[in-house]
C-alpha cells in the first residue's frame, strides 16, 4: 500500500497525511488540548510526524497553543457557524423553535442526520427549561432520541440499515432500544403518526417528543423536539398537547421552506 494512503475499518482508501490530521484535532478536542509526546502515545504516530501536522494545522489556523499545549482553535466555530446558516432547514426553522420553547418552557432542538450521525444544530430553552446535556453542535446516536427516530423513520429501509450497521445500537439506559426488530416498529409507529418519543431512552428522568421536518415528497430534513423532565413530561401534556404542538410546528417550518424557495 502506498504511503500516501492507509484503509480503513471498512476497506476504504484513505489520505493518511489527511486521517492522521484528523486523528489529531479529534484527540484535542476530547482531551481538552495534548502535548506533542501525549499525540504521539496515543495515535501511534512518530513525534516528528505529529509535530509536522501541528505546525501545519497551526499556520493554517485550525489549532492554537497554550503553553506547550494545543488546542483546537476557534477556527472550528467560525467554520460551522457559517456552516449551519447555510442549512435551509435551520433558517426555516430558528423562530419557530424560539416560540416553540416560550410555549412550553421547555428546551427545543433541531436535529439534522449526517454520516449515521444526529448532530443537533440548534436549541431554544424556555423559562422553565431543566439543565441539559445538548448543545449546537453535539452529535448523538439517531436511534435513543425522538429527533433521531423522527429522522430515521422517514428515511429509505436501506438507509436505516446502512446507519444501525455503522453506528450500532448502543444502549444509553436500561430504556434504550438495542435490536433492529423493535426499532423497525418504533419507525413504523412514527410514521403513522408523525410523532416520535424518547421515554427516557437517552437520558435517566428525561422525556422528549419529536416530529419530522418533511419535503412534500416525503424526504426528510430533520426533525424536531422539546424536552424536559418526567416530573414535567406527562399526563395529556405529554401525551396529547406537546404533540400537537411539536407536530404543527414542524408543519409551520416545512411552510417556511416552500415559501422561501418561492421567494428565491
Amino acid at each position: 500500500m502506498s504511503k500516501q494512503t492507509k484503509g480503513n475499518e471498512a476497506g476504504k482508501r484513505q489520505v493518511a497525511s489527511v486521517a492522521n490530521a484528523c486523528d489529531i484535532i479529534d484527540l484535542l478536542y476530547e482531551q481538552d488540548g495534548a502535548r506533542v509526546s501525549e499525540i504521539a502515545e496515543a495515535l501511534g504516530l512518530n513525534k516528528g510526524t505529529v509535530h509536522t501536522q501541528l505546525s501545519t494545522l497551526k499556520e493554517r489556523g485550525y489549532v492554537h497553543m497554550r503553553g506547550k499545549v494545543y488546542h483546537p482553535s476557534m477556527r472550528f466555530l467560525e467554520i460551522g457557524e457559517g456552516v449551519k446558516t447555510q442549512i435551509e432547514v435551520f433558517k426555516a426553522a430558528r423562530d419557530e423553535l424560539h416560540q416553540l420553547a416560550e410555549q412550553t418552557d421547555e428546551y427545543a432542538h433541531l436535529m439534522i442526520e449526517q454520516n449515521g450521525w444526529g448532530y443537533i444544530i440548534h436549541k431554544e430553552k424556555g423559562d422553565k427549561a431543566a439543565t441539559t446535556t445538548s448543545r449546537a453542535g453535539k452529535k448523538l446516536h439517531l436511534h435513543y432520541t425522538s429527533t433521531g427516530k423522527a429522522i430515521l423513520a422517514h428515511l429509505p429501509d436501506e438507509r436505516v440499515r446502512e446507519i444501525i450497521d455503522l453506528r450500532g445500537l448502543p444502549e444509553r439506559t436500561e430504556k434504550t432500544i438495542t435490536d433492529y426488530e423493535s426499532l423497525q416498529s418504533e419507525l413504523a409507529e412514527i410514521r403513522k403518526t408523525g410523532v416520535s418519543y424518547d421515554r427516557g431512552e437517552q437520558i435517566n428522568g428525561a422525556r422528549c417528543v419529536g416530529a419530522p421536518v418533511l419535503e412534500p415528497d416525503g424526504t426528510v430534513l430533520g426533525g424536531i423536539s422539546v424536552s424536559g423532565p418526567v416530573s414535567r413530561m406527562s399526563g395529556d401534556f405529554y401525551q396529547e398537547e406537546l404533540p400537537d404542538l411539536v407536530s404543527s410546528t414542524a408543519n409551520i417550518i416545512e411552510l417556511n421552506i416552500e415559501v422561501d424557495r418561492l421567494d428565491s
